[in-house]
């Protein structure tokens, strides 16, 4: 019998957590409460939300792609990527900068399970995520690098007027 929450299609985009304590824990949460969880490999920042996520109208991610699910429910996507050919914008900007910092982006949460969630992570004592964000209408056409610049920008605004 399948869980009708699983049905929303709510998905985890999760970069640098990997064999991390914080991903393992941020993983049982997920898994527990039904939430696919992609790992975003470095090679994938330049690629849009929307073709991360395989949202209906996004094109694939266009380069070798080698997808494995482990047991707990996390979508792995290693691949050989490049500009040439492929469906990324921004590619003509700078994009050799490491992005250092982990990431989560949460897509198809309702308020209720948005809230959930959170109140989950807590409860399993994860630490707060500074860099995490909503799929919107608004960033969807949004690299994954673009997300994850504009959060960092945000937070350091923050940060200063907090001083």
């Amino acid at each position: 019998m399948k869980n009708r929450r699983t049905a929303n299609k709510e998905i985890l985009l999760l970069y640098r957590f990997r064999d991390t304590e914080i991903g393992r824990q941020l993983l049982g949460v997920a898994a527990r409460m039904g939430i696919l969880c992609k790992v975003v490999e470095e090679e994938q920042t330049n690629e849009m939300l929307g073709t991360l996520l395989k949202l209906p109208g996004y094109g694939t991610i266009k380069s070798e792609c080698k997808q494995d699910i482990n047991e707990a429910g996390v979508e792995s996507i290693s691949e050989a990527a490049s500009c040439e050919g492929s469906n990324k914008a921004g590619c003509e900007s700078d994009q050799s900068k490491t992005l250092s910092r982990q990431m989560m982006v949460m897509y198809g949460f309702t308020g209720q399970r948005l809230d959930e969630f959170l109140q989950n992570m807590r409860k399993a004592g994860l630490p707060k995520i500074p860099l995490k964000a909503i799929v919107t209408p608004h960033n969807v056409n949004w690299t994954f690098r673009q997300l994850y610049e504009e959060l960092e920008q945000e937070e350091a605004a923050y940060q200063n007027q907090k001083r």
